[in-house]
């Protein structure tokens, strides 16, 4: 190539980009683009020396085998102590919120409404309903939770374990085109982050009469199961109730009654304790029906953010999946399944759940990072090839991982390799629980589809079902609910970029969660966070010698609020 070739080249490979420096303490920077269409971009040592942290530059960005390099044109616009790090926690929250045009307020029709009703239901309300009222009905949430829409009860039927499932009857308060409805299709779910909620629906009923707090009576919508020794659905009747919870328990308090035997509590009913000795029964039976069937059990382990009282991360911890969490989920699932059930058998539509089974190249891409790091056998590589045909493939497969170093990230990995779950008029199934028929039932607070699945049901017992456009309230709910994620896990990673930005130069020990062309992924053990160790840090072979899974020793190099990303870098481990 001549001189005017290899001139035409360099021109054509390089671009010119706007954007912010930001300063790395070992010395060189990251540049961030106006357009936020570029990132990633490094500026070596040479050039930050011009810069400061903050400054808007133009700049040469040319490609090279570490990446991306900024080569400084000119400074555009010097920056301030104000302009560089002068935000708050909450604005910045505030901002992923308005970014992701989610609804934040409520009409003014839709709060007049939810402030019409009284404290409790009227008798008139109650009229009709099965009174469950003396029942040890409690319900089992979160210490932080506020809205409560599942209560539960278990007694021995014989050798069967009898199982009640109460959930608040907010389809009672919110007829279908009402101002609180048209709100609550709107957001088609509440989006939950530290220590807040957007709700769905008003918080007069969220956390007022839709609430099934202790002591109070509630609206609710009822199904009662049968169930054998084996996990075996044997009888289900649903229908509508009134209720009083017993207890408001956590948990943490199921969890140490299941740890103490089913001990006498002083604080916890004694027909209580007993109602929760039957329901983990019941829950592990059903759990193995389930199981032996070839539902997959994800342990995927996510994080809990803990604030201060000025609403500040003080500390990013694993989320504990304990045994009283699974006994909720387990109880859950099965009301889910009867209701969907019911409504087929008698020939009502309804908007499913449903999860479709693995994209096979998807599952492909997983099996080669699999086997690189040796968690596949040959074996286990024919069997993928079946995955399609059922999910007890993939549930052999997690069950082979339980004991290999990179547990964790194998698992996030095969998830991100399946399908997304979605709502639909049509019942295609649900893969992961391996359920032929599958709904939302018991969330009808936060999510707009178990609200549909309650009117629905209520309308079956009269004969007269008809809520049109079932398929347009399905994708929208599908489509509302991958929105909320995404902004869920934006305001995450705000969070532990925040938490970490003050922990610049610290050591820490980490884990090889990730590995990629343009660097490694890590998790630090202590604090539960994930971040990047860009390859232009890297040195010699080290990205092609490192394994997920991989211990190592890292430092944190730097914090990007607005990108939500923290830098760091491999500590040389000492020979």
């Amino acid at each position: 190539m001549g001189f005017q070739g290899w001139f035409a080249y360099k021109e054509e490979s390089m671009k010119k980009v706007e954007g912010i420096a930001r300063r790395n303490p070992k010395g060189f920077g990251w540049l961030e683009s106006l357009d936020g269409k570029s990132g990633g971009i490094f500026i070596p040592p040479h050039e930050m020396h011009q810069l400061t942290d903050g400054d808007v530059v133009l700049a040469n960005v040319s490609k090279s085998p570490k990446g991306p390099i900024a080569e400084i044109i000119k400074v555009l616009k010097r920056s301030t102590p104000q302009s560089a790090e002068a935000t708050d926690l909450q604005s910045e929250i505030d901002y992923l919120i308005r970014n992701a045009q989610a609804e934040t307020q409520f009409s003014n029709k839709s709060l007049r409404a939810a402030k019409q009703f009284a404290e409790n239901p009227t008798p008139e309300d109650q009229k009709g309903r099965r009174d469950l009222k003396k029942l040890a009905l409690c319900t089992i949430d979160g210490e932080t939770a506020k809205d409560f829409d599942d209560a539960v009860y278990g007694y021995q039927d014989g050798k069967n374990y009898g199982v009640l499932v109460a959930i608040a009857d907010v389809s009672h308060y919110v007829p279908e085109r009402s101002p609180i409805d048209i709100d609550a299709f709107k957001r088609s779910t509440s989006i939950y982050y530290p220590g807040h909620c957007i709700p769905m629906i008003p918080e007069a009923l969220s956390n007022g009469l839709c609430s099934l707090k202790p002591k109070v009576p509630r609206l609710c919508m009822t199904v009662e199961l049968i169930i054998g020794p084996s996990g075996t659905v044997k009888w289900v009747e649903v229908g509508e109730g009134v209720m009083k919870s017993q207890a408001r328990l956590t948990y943490t308090q199921v969890q140490k009654l299941i740890d103490s035997g089913f001990q006498s509590h002083a604080k916890i009913p004694k027909a209580v304790v007993e109602s929760i000795r039957v329901l983990q029964k019941a829950a592990i039976a059903l759990r193995g029906a389930r199981m032996k069937r070839g539902s997959i059990d994800f342990d995927a382990v996510e994080s809990v953010v803990a604030l201060d009282a000025d609403g500040e991360p003080v500390a990013i911890n694993p989320a504990e999946r304990q045994e009283s969490n699974r006994l909720i989920e387990d109880l859950m699932i099965a009301a889910n399944e009867a209701v969907a059930k019911y409504l087929e058998d008698k020939g009502f539509p309804t908007i499913f759940r449903i999860h479709e089974p693995p994209n096979s190249e998807k599952l492909k891409a997983f099996a080669v990072m699999a086997q690189a790091i040796g968690a596949l056998t040959p074996g286990h590589y024919k069997q993928l090839e079946k995955a399609h045909e059922s999910p007890a493939v993939l549930a052999k497969l997690l069950e082979s991982f339980k004991d290999h170093p990179a547990k964790a990230t194998l698992e996030s990995a095969l998830l991100r390799s399946m399908m997304q779950a979605r709502y639909s008029s049509n019942n295609l199934g649900h893969y992961g629980l391996a359920s032929k028929s599958y709904l939302h039932f018991t969330s009808p607070i936060r999510r707009y589809p178990d609200l549909i699945a309650h009117r629905i049901l209520r309308q079956s017992f009269t004969k007269k079902v008809h809520v049109p456009n079932l398929q347009e309230i399905a994708d929208h709910c599908s489509n509302q609910e991958r929105k909320a994620t995404d902004l869920e896990r934006q305001i995450h990673a705000l969070h532990a970029a925040w938490f970490m930005q003050d922990k610049i130069g610290e050591k820490h020990d980490a884990v090889i969660t990730g590995k990629t062309e343009f660097g490694l992924f890590v998790r630090l053990k202590q604090h539960h966070v994930e971040g990047l160790v860009h390859i232009s840090t890297l040195r010699g072979n080290q990205l092609a010698t490192a394994k997920i899974g991989d211990p190592v020793k890292i430092q944190v190099d730097g914090v990007n609020i607005a990108r939500r990303h923290i830098d760091f870098s491999l500590v040389p481990q000492k020979r």
